[in-house]
């Protein structure tokens, strides 16, 4: 796909990095997102949207957003996760699975970290974190909660199911609710599709969700006791 119209210059400009429709809005505009950006422009994020520059503050780049900030503790987990898993085979899905699973989310300020140890750029591995759904560049809430929508569930009220689901934790797919407790996310089979539709909340999977039980499950995680360590 070429270059959208009026970017090369921008690109050449700020020496950047950029990926090819990293998402598509709500709008169904096509939005470039760039890369690596020097630290004379990363305080004022760019999105290229309808083949024009704009501001986006907050910002997928912008350094002071939640889940974003540096910390000491972060680094310190790349670094070694890299340096255990650099000499594996396709080494990048490994280290931030890894990463995922240790945090909840890939936080943006190792991306470069990661792209050092495995000879990449960073361009390149922020492709492959945005390309997975699965990966998340921010932390999740307390409770992550999947519902399958896959054809089976589909079929016998999952459509409904979802619709409930945003509607009653006031947040969409792939965000988390205001309160921090639950993030909202789409899974294509649950391998339960006899007691379609199923939801999956961390390693539980439940069958036969409807709107009263969905609101069941959530009240029941709401006043779940949490252990303080």
């Amino acid at each position: 796909m070429k270059n959208p119209p009026g970017l090369l210059a921008l690109i050449s400009a700020c020496e950047l990095h950029w990926e090819t429709i990293v998402r598509v809005n709500d709008d169904d505009e096509r939005v470039w997102v760039l890369v690596d950006m020097p630290s004379s422009v990363i305080d004022n994020p760019t999105e290229i949207k309808n083949n024009r520059a704009i501001s986006t503050s907050p910002g997928v780049l912008d350094p002071n957003r939640k889940g974003m900030s540096s910390d000491p503790q972060y680094t310190q987990l790349a670094e070694q996760i890299v340096s255990e898993l650099e000499d594996s085979p396709g080494a990048l899905l490994p280290v931030l699975h890894a990463l995922q699973d240790k945090l909840g989310f890939v936080p943006t300020t190792v991306v470069a970290i990661i792209a050092a140890g495995l000879n990449l750029s960073r361009a390149e591995v922020h492709g492959v974190i945005s390309f997975y759904h699965y990966f998340r560049s921010t932390p999740p809430g307390r409770n992550t909660i999947q519902i399958c929508r896959a054809e089976s569930c589909q079929a016998v009220g999952g459509r409904a199911l979802a619709a409930h689901a945003i509607k009653s934790l006031q947040c969409n797919f792939n965000q988390t609710s205001a309160d921090g407790e639950f993030t909202l996310a789409p899974v294509y089979c649950l391998g339960n599709c006899a007691c379609s539709p199923a939801i999956r909340v961390g390693e539980a999977i439940y069958g036969h969700v409807d709107a009263a039980k969905f609101d069941s499950i959530v009240s029941e995680l709401l006043t779940r006791a949490v252990d303080i360590k």
